[in-house]
């Protein structure tokens, strides 16, 4: 397993609110993204923690929060988590609420700083820049509420850079 302070080169596939109980029900490219990718972030809503398990036959290392969706056997989540991925300090979350203050809301659940934030919830995928954090929201793969397309999010980082980009599901 790689070191993932010191990490030089690494790719992230950050995926939230799949809601379904298996990989099987998972769009194809979503399988391929994660075979191809370092770690796998889930950003909660999960729905059934048998996804985590099928993910982690395909990634070896998964971080993955519970969302307000998921069952009682979820509790063995965390909330969230905060990690070094190669030089950048993240957190990762679902959120809570209304998707206006969200961003504002979950800034209140960290007592520290972050590079990045990784959240879901709204379904609504989102790469923006917040009281100087960057915030990252994959959207869903199965159920995005603003556009019929899924979404996911790559996280690429190569020495002391890095791109995030939200990606669609089925979009030409």
């Amino acid at each position: 397993m790689k070191n993932l302070y010191n990490c030089l080169k690494m790719r992230v596939l950050i995926i939230s609110d799949t809601h379904v109980e298996s990989i099987n029900y998972l769009p194809n490219v979503i399988i391929d993204e994660a075979s191809n990718s370092d770690i796998v972030i889930h950003c909660g809503d999960i729905v059934g923690l048998n996804l985590i398990d099928e993910l982690k036959q395909i990634c070896s290392t998964i971080y993955a929060v519970k969302g307000n969706m998921d069952p009682p056997e979820a509790s063995v989540l965390p909330n969230k988590i905060i990690k070094y991925l190669s030089f950048l300090k993240v957190g990762i979350i679902h959120g809570s609420g209304a998707p206006i203050g969200i961003k504002k809301r979950i800034l209140k659940e960290f007592d520290e700083s972050l590079d990045i934030i990784f959240y879901g919830h709204t379904h609504i995928p989102e790469n923006k820049l917040y009281e100087g954090i960057h915030f990252v929201n994959p959207g869903s793969v199965t159920r995005n509420i603003k556009n019929k397309f899924g979404s996911y999010g790559i996280l690429n980082i190569k020495e002391k850079d890095y791109t995030i980009n939200i990606k669609y599901i089925g979009q030409l």
